[in-house]
């Protein structure tokens, strides 16, 4: 099996790559830089094409994440980079996995039901409608070109390679062991799906093997609060850390998952729980800092 791997200096994509690498399925592994193909400039198109090998399958992680901004320069460069990206493949390619958001739902919206992959979505922000274009760009080439598609809809992720200290799972953790206060949106009390990084590992490499194609939600079906965060921690830690309070600046909104779609083609994969999750963090840093 021939791999091209984009955004392998990524979290997702470095975790990703470790992994592959253990694995003998995989016949050849390639990666590709921004430094050697820069998808934001045209001129990497025809070199870039040139380089896939026949019946190669690529993951796509690359792209500027919405903590560095949610505006218009940077949607501009991602759909740069996503279309210039489409305009380098061939038939060479086999099949695309593709790394999209939950965000195309919208992230202050309120939904009656359980979100699934037919869910309604609410472009309100420019990453979200950055991803929901590089979808439908890839949908529209990938069907041309007679390649196999795979969308993974991801929520927020967390493990020891996440550096962008987003709200969340990571920065709380990095927050507790710098012994660092924790700021908390209110009473912290709104529902997410926070998914560790293992989980998108491993369900990449599942769907290498899978001859499922469409739009997955990677999401476990279980959502936490911001607060359940810091209560694990404090039960980790045998201890309680300081946490500044501020008032939100938007309505509270809860986010909740059905998972039925990625649990029937995974068959069945077993999600990390919130705790064990933060234990193999916490496992992993401490590895990592020895």
């Amino acid at each position: 099996m021939h791999i091209s791997l984009f955004g392998h200096t990524g979290f997702f994509g470095s975790e990703i790559y470790k992994y592959l690498k253990t694995k003998k399925k995989i016949s050849s592994l390639s990666t590709f830089s921004s430094q050697e193909f820069d998808l934001s400039k045209k001129k990497a198109v025809r070199s870039l094409s040139k380089r896939y090998q026949k019946d190669c399958t690529i993951i796509f992680c690359s792209g500027i994440k919405k903590q560095y901004g949610d505006n218009l320069n940077i949607f501009d460069l991602n759909i740069k980079i996503i279309t210039n990206f489409a305009k380098s493949l061939n038939t060479n390619v086999k099949k695309i996995i593709y790394f999209s958001s939950a965000s195309v739902y919208g992230e202050d919206k309120l939904h009656k039901k359980r979100i699934n992959e037919n869910t309604e979505l609410n472009l309100k922000s420019y990453y979200g409608l950055s991803k929901f274009i590089s979808e439908r760009i890839l949908e529209k080439t990938a069907k041309e070109l007679g390649i196999k598609l795979i969308i993974f809809r991801i929520p927020l992720v967390y493990g020891v390679g996440d550096s962008t200290k987003g709200y969340g799972p990571s920065d709380f953790i990095n927050s507790f062991i710098d012994s660092r206060p924790i700021t908390l949106w209110g009473k912290g009390d709104e529902y997410r799906e926070f998914i560790y990084i293992s989980d998108i590992v491993e369900l990449t490499y599942k769907f290498l093997n899978n001859k499922s194609e469409g739009i997955f939600n990677i999401v476990s079906g279980k959502s936490y609060t911001f607060f359940t965060i810091i209560k694990i921690l404090n039960k980790i830690f045998s201890k309680k850390y300081k946490i500044n309070y501020k008032r939100r600046s938007k309505k509270k909104v809860d986010h909740k998952f059905d998972n039925k779609k990625i649990l029937k083609f995974s068959h069945g994969y077993k999600f990390h729980t919130l705790e064990e999750g933060i234990v193999k963090f916490l496992k992993s840093y401490e590895k990592k800092n020895k």
